[in-house]
């Protein structure tokens, strides 16, 4: 049985539908549901497709294929397994008009519901592709940390700096050679 609520636009119409499987084959029924297979079968009437219709409980999704709430019409029609239809009009003036009001207001609740469904799956969608977002600006960050290039570049820095130092140092000792040997030819 599919259920759809048309509401007012511009929301989206709502869907859901219930489904029984049936029953596996060699599964012992309940009595009264042989009951009513033998009565059937008495009556030459047709067997249900789904043993569900059998039980008072669960049949009403195995007779209906569609039941359609329109808000804007204020109606409800109900499609069954045999093809007919069957149309109501949501009483809001009459005797039972507190009734469908009240009936109109919880269909409207459901829309609602869908409707807050509807944003936060969208804000937790938002929420994960901003992780992700994130987690991706990490990765790479620590790629270019770790990449063989800076590596290499903060090397040949290092290399630089210590070529410097070295012609630094290598100018200091020239120095202190030269003041050496002036002494030396001096005296």
């Amino acid at each position: 049985m599919l259920i759809q609520l048309l509401p007012t636009p511009p929301h989206p119409n709502v869907l859901f539908k219930i489904t029984f499987d049936d029953l596996p084959d060699g599964l012992v029924l309940p009595q009264t549901w042989t009951m009513h297979l033998s009565n059937l079968m008495h009556d030459e009437l047709p067997i249900p497709r789904f043993r569900h219709a059998l039980d008072k409980a669960s049949f009403l999704p195995c007779i209906l294929e569609e039941v359609t709430f329109d808000i804007p019409a204020a109606s409800v029609t109900c499609r069954f397994i045999d093809g007919s239809v069957e149309e109501w009009k949501i009483d809001l003036n009459g005797s039972q008009g507190r009734l469908g009001v009240k009936c109109l207001q919880t269909l409207e609740c459901v829309v609602d519901d869908v409707r807050l469904s509807i944003l936060e799956e969208e804000r937790g969608k938002q929420r994960e592709k901003e992780r992700e977002r994130e987690k991706e600006k990490e990765r790479l960050k620590l790629l270019q940390q770790s990449s063989p290039s800076s590596s290499v570049k903060s090397t040949k820095h290092k290399k630089k700096r210590s070529l410097l130092m070295t012609i630094v140092s290598s100018l200091s000792s020239l120095k202190y050679v030269f003041s050496l040997v002036l002494r030396h030819h001096l005296n």
